[in-house]
Parts: structure tokens; sequence; C-alpha cells
């Protein structure tokens, strides 16, 4: 079982490599359109895509360590992970800091790993 466990971590480390670099080659290509927002918009979806995961597998981490799991805490954890979710992306886009579009582009990062993933799963880790 420990085995599996490591196994999947490095799994998910190697994710998150390749999504730092796709993001670096996006936020990159974004400098193309010679605007701030697109730039920021990419790089700060890319970066909270990337935050959302994390937060994800630590939520789900802690569900699987306990015995007999408590619903309410997991519960109250994710609403307040969305709550400062949007409201960051409230403040932005309010504030008139990112494209929307570009910020969609950033975060949608984590559907091309797992595109990618599927397609060319990494080596297996022993």
């Amino acid at each position: 079982m420990e085995a599996l466990k490591e196994a999947t971590k490095k799994k998910f480390i190697a994710s998150e490599k390749r999504a730092l670099i796709i993001l670096f080659f996006l936020s990159a290509a974004s400098l193309l359109f010679d605007s701030k927002k697109i730039f920021f918009g990419v790089l700060i979806g890319g970066g909270l895509s990337l935050v959302n995961i994390v937060v994800l597998s630590k939520i789900g981490e802690k569900i699987f360590q306990q015995t007999s799991p408590r619903k309410a805490p997991v519960i109250i954890t994710y609403i307040i992970k969305m709550f400062i979710l949007f409201g960051v992306l409230f403040f932005l886009i309010d504030h008139e800091i990112i494209d929307i579009f570009a910020f969609i582009v950033g975060f949608s990062i984590i559907l091309l790993i797992i595109g990618f993933e599927s397609i060319f799963p990494s080596q297996k880790t022993t």
C-alpha cells in the first residue's frame, strides 16, 4: 500500500512538472500579444489551477488517511477553497487585472496535462 502511495505521489509530481513547463510556454507565448492583462491572465490562471489541484489532493489525502472519514470538515474545507478561488477571480476581473479568456486558457492547463497523461503516460516509477 505504501509503495502505491509513493508511486502515485511521484506521478503527481511528474504531472506538476509537466504543467509548469506548459505554463511557462503558454506564458511566453502570451507575451506575443503585448498585453499585460493577457500575460497575467494566463500566468495567474495556470498558477491557480495548480494550487487548486494541490489543495484538492491534500483534501483527498486527509479523507483517505482517516479510518472513519468525517464529511463535515472536508466539505467545509472544500467550500472555503471555492469561496477563496471565486473571490480571487472576482477581484482580478473586477479590477481589470486579467483578461478572462486568457485566464481560462491558463486555468485549463490541467485539462492539457490530463490529456497528455492519457495519450503519453509517464514512465513507470518503481
